[in-house]
């Protein structure tokens, strides 16, 4: 019997002597990877890094607008209210309102602590009695750490110290972000645009409107927009002579961020108060 396989051979493979070898990554390999890695991560981070700061300045400006904003939009509409006289009844004389006596009726002060800061005072009857109380006289003031106040009360309206009446600070300050009013201004005359802001107030614009007699001279000009109750459309007024004066407040305000002074904002309004002071020329 001859056995099939007899004489046959077997191929063997040696896979250590085929030359087909596996290897990993040389030194030099290794180490280019890393740095395209680390320059991928590294681009990656930079990006990230620019939205969180982006978005943190987007957060802020925000807040400071929305701040600013409603702080402005408090302050014109209790202006406007100056001068307001609940007892007034048909057929009462209205140069008796008590609230727009020489006294009582709304002013400026733009150095009200020698420092250069600004405050207006006001009166209005805000309980209906038609009498005049101490509680009745408010108004607005900055400091001069940046802080804005409102007053809810005091003896003498032409006063904006503390001792003469109630202050309290309205500024906002959550977890350090505070609001800094770095400049407030008020006017019953108009106001120049004012372009360049290098003096951290503004730019404003141009602000037209002034308060003036209306009863004696409604011809106020461009080029001569000051109040004037001796002239135009009547001879000047004599003693006695009852007057209506429309009393309009200009408003300037520039705010920044506390933690970050870069992020800043200007705003401007100008009030026109409800009640017209009715007065007599002395």
């Amino acid at each position: 019997m001859v056995c099939p396989f007899r004489g046959s051979t077997v191929p063997v493979v040696d896979n250590f002597r085929s030359g087909q070898r596996q290897s990993g990554f040389s030194l030099v390999e290794l180490m280019v990877s890393v740095l395209l890695g680390l320059v991928v991560v590294g681009a990656a981070v930079a990006v990230y890094l620019s939205m969180v700061f982006s978005s943190t300045d987007t957060v802020r400006s925000a807040r400071l607008n929305y701040d600013m904003g409603s702080l402005l939009l408090f302050m014109t509409n209790d202006l406007r209210r100056a001068g307001y006289w609940g007892g007034v009844v048909a057929g009462a004389d209205p140069l008796l309102n008590p609230f727009t006596s020489d006294d009582e009726d709304i002013q400026i002060l733009t150095d009200w602590d020698g420092n250069g800061n600004a405050c207006i005072v006001y009166s209005y009857d805000s309980d209906d009695d038609g009498a005049l109380q101490d509680d009745e006289r408010f108004g607005f003031r900055l400091n001069d750490n940046g802080s804005l106040d409102i007053r809810l009360g005091g003896t003498v309206l032409a006063s904006c110290a503390d001792a003469d009446g109630t202050w309290e600070r309205i500024t906002v300050q959550d977890d350090s972000e505070v609001v800094q009013i770095t400049d407030l201004q008020f006017s019953f005359l108009n106001l120049a645009a004012d372009a360049d802001g290098s003096d951290g107030a503004g730019p404003y614009p141009p602000q037209d409107q002034t308060s003036l007699c209306e009863n004696v001279d409604d011809d106020v000009t461009a080029a001569d927009p000051t109040p004037d109750c001796s002239g135009g459309i009547a001879d000047a007024p004599a003693a006695g002579d009852a007057l209506v004066t429309r009393r309009l407040v200009n408003v300037r305000m520039t705010g920044e961020m506390g933690r970050d002074s870069e992020i800043s904002r200007s705003l401007v309004a100008t009030v026109k108060v409800a009640n017209d002071r009715l007065w007599v020329e002395p």
